[in-house]
């Protein structure tokens, strides 16, 4: 079965990546949204992929960014697998400079445990497109994460990071949702901004951040404020990658109730003692751990 949740879900990121190609410029077009920002892309992404799980993947239930919750089919009572959906992950890039800035469509599939809560160590496979370069960055559980690119595929893992030089440390930070309204204060992170030793970035994708962390190319990641939609896929990505994430409490990730729409205080990095070194660093975590149970 492992082989065959591969293929359906690598095979539906590509399809989400040649929607795209036909969209064209007409995919950034902005329509109206009570969010932030929503494109005709992201709707019509929506729809697509939700009836290319209804062809050929059922029973199940779809939490979908755009689209919400539905079963399928609907009388199911409760299906094998549940699939979270991140359409578009990064639509102001999108909207903005689509050929350069990056954003990423995310699929994580879990395994629906029987009379247990979700959590997310029940992801058994997940996968980012990152459009922009036509690269697919996947994992299934147990079996490691991987690369797909120019119909090439290799095997990827984190940074081998001990903290046993003075090298510089890539750390991806989000600072937009880390500086909501009411909610966060990006004075919290700058002793992380300001550390001689570290780089601070931010590519305004988070799906985009933990691919580049289980490729190898940075070594942290922290956002305050993390959407469940797109960190299904983070976990699983970093873990078969041999990182590792924490949440702002120094708990496992994995053991933690997945709620979709939720928003979690989170450091993913390549191993914890990074994680736990980067936490330290955060002010204020309190707020941020209140603020995301509320959400």
């Amino acid at each position: 079965m492992d082989d065959e949740l591969k293929e359906f879900m690598i095979n539906l990121l590509k399809n989400a990546n040649q929607k795209l190609c036909e969209l064209g410029e007409e995919g950034s077009e902005k329509v109206e949204s009570e969010k932030d920002i929503v494109t005709k892309a992201d709707e019509e992404l929506s729809n697509y992929l939700l009836s290319e799980i209804k062809e050929k993947f059922k029973p199940v239930e779809v939490f979908r960014e755009e689209g919400g919750s539905c079963k399928i089919p609907e009388n199911v009572e409760k299906p094998r697998y549940i699939i979270a959906i991140d359409e578009l992950d990064g639509t102001d890039n999108f909207h903005r400079d689509k050929n350069n800035l990056p954003y990423c469509t995310v699929v994580t599939i879990f395994e629906n445990p029987e009379d247990k809560e979700l959590k997310f160590k029940h992801a058994i496979a997940a996968g980012i497109m990152i459009h922009n370069s036509e690269e697919i960055v996947y994992a299934v559980k147990g079996k490691g994460c991987y690369v797909i690119k120019d119909g090439e595929e290799k095997k990827v893992r984190v940074k081998n990071w001990e903290g046993k030089d003075n090298s510089k440390i890539g750390v991806l930070l989000d600072l937009y949702a880390s500086t909501m309204p009411e909610k966060g204060d990006i004075c919290d992170f700058s002793k992380i901004i300001n550390d001689d030793q570290i780089w601070p970035k931010d590519f305004g994708s988070a799906a985009y951040h933990f691919a580049s962390i289980a490729k190898g190319c940075f070594e942290a990641y922290v956002s305050g404020f993390q959407k469940a939609d797109v960190l299904g896929a983070g976990y699983l990505l970093i873990k078969e990658a041999g990182g590792y994430i924490t949440t702002f409490e120094g708990k496992d990730l994995g053991d933690e109730v997945y709620i979709f729409g939720r928003k979690y205080p989170i450091v993913a990095g390549c191993n914890e003692k990074l994680c736990k070194d980067l936490l330290d660093l955060v002010e204020n975590k309190e707020k941020y751990i209140k603020a995301c149970s509320e959400s």
